[in-house]
């Protein structure tokens, strides 16, 4: 039989998209970029804390030299900015794990979720945004 393709609109622009999680993809493009990397001082700007995060522990950053200078200075914040969401073992080599279970390597935590682990700040703070938006501002960085 006939059935009909539910699309999903964007309010912004128009354009329409077959599934939710591609219009929320898409409506990023319509977020201004006023978030500066504070340690690179590049005129580049992002969209949000997490993206800039991301742009640091990526490496990228020319203010940090290099990825474990990078990972070490974001560390070193939450810890201090936010010290209920980190581990006391900071995961500062990528093993392979992605977001886990066990905090044995882990560096970051949700304290909202019970045994909730992240290698990176930037995946707890994509984590925190989507799963706790009303706590999500609780890890503010001073960034």
């Amino acid at each position: 039989g006939y059935h009909t393709q539910t699309l999903y609109e964007c309010h912004e622009c128009g354009r329409e998209f077959q599934s939710q999680n591609g219009l929320e993809q898409h409506r990023q493009t319509h977020v201004a970029r006023t978030t500066e990397c504070p340690l690179c001082g590049q005129p580049k700007k992002f969209r949000s804390m997490t993206n800039m995060v991301q742009h640091i522990e990526t490496g990228h950053c020319d203010g940090c030299q290099g990825r474990e200078n990078a990972r070490n200075a974001i560390y070193n914040k939450v810890s201090q900015m936010a010290p209920n969401f980190v581990t006391s073992t900071p995961m500062l080599e990528y093993g392979g794990y992605g977001a886990a279970q066990a905090p044995a390597t882990n560096g970051y935590r949700c304290p909202h979720c019970p045994n909730r682990y992240f290698n990176d700040a930037s995946q707890l703070l994509q984590h925190t945004a989507a799963k706790h938006p009303s706590a999500a501002n609780n890890l503010y960085l001073g960034y």
